[in-house]
């Protein structure tokens, strides 16, 4: 999984954007681009860096960030979409 610290950012400045900017466009890049960059370093990881990670206690919270990052991606997505739509 990508770095927990890199992601609790990215979520940061995305929910940022989106709840005291009103930028939701803005939020959805940040979340979006975060996402992309987690979903290729976790190919290029090997299997002795993710049994690091684990023991660490890393691997869950990165997932945990990864998920919430992930749910609201989807929701601005839509809500952008409803926006459009009317």
């Amino acid at each position: 999984a990508a770095h927990e610290s890199r992601l609790g950012v990215a979520l940061n400045f995305s929910v940022f954007y989106h709840e005291v900017l009103k930028s939701t466009d803005r939020a959805i890049d940040i979340s979006k681009e975060a996402l992309e960059e987690a979903k290729a370093i976790q190919t290029s990881f090997d299997d002795e860096q993710e049994e690091e990670e684990e023991e660490q206690g890393t691997q869950g919270d990165a997932s945990l960030i990864l998920r919430v990052l992930e749910d609201n991606y989807v929701l601005w997505t839509k809500a952008v979409a409803e926006k459009l739509a009317r």
